[in-house]
């Protein structure tokens, strides 16, 4: 199966959710695919670390904020080192516009550079926190 230039291997199936298989032409890792009214859904992980003026500038908060408006699970954190981390999951679209938002930041933030890092999608979470 072939979707948005992307391939994938269905592993399994339960009548709403596939688990997709890794494909070296796919750069989102292993992901799910939930299927709701002929909606395609593709859920995915994200872990990015921001850099710049990120600490102090309630980084974390407006993200956690952004993040549930968007319905976003997952976690943010300072890290020592003076960046900020944090781990998103959900359906595509929505964890995309919120690593936007981290290439921004709220009004008082001063985003440098941003990596991103996709993951393996867990569904571990439940809602979105600031540790």
């Amino acid at each position: 199966m072939k979707i948005a230039n992307t391939y994938i291997s269905i592993l399994s199936s339960e009548p709403d959710r596939f688990i997709v298989k890794k494909d070296n032409r796919n750069l989102l890792g292993n992901s799910t695919l939930n299927v709701t009214g002929g909606r395609v859904a593709l859920k995915v992980r994200a872990r990015v670390i921001v850099s710049g003026r990120v600490q102090g500038v309630f980084f974390r908060d407006s993200t956690r904020r952004e993040a549930r408006l968007r319905g976003v699970t997952g976690w943010v954190k300072n890290r020592p080192d003076g960046r900020v981390e944090a781990v998103f999951e959900g359906e595509k679209e929505a964890v995309d516009a919120l690593i936007e938002f981290c290439r921004r930041g709220p009004p008082a933030a001063r985003v440098t550079n941003i990596e991103v890092f996709w993951e393996e999608y867990k569904g571990e979470f439940k809602d979105f926190r600031v540790k």
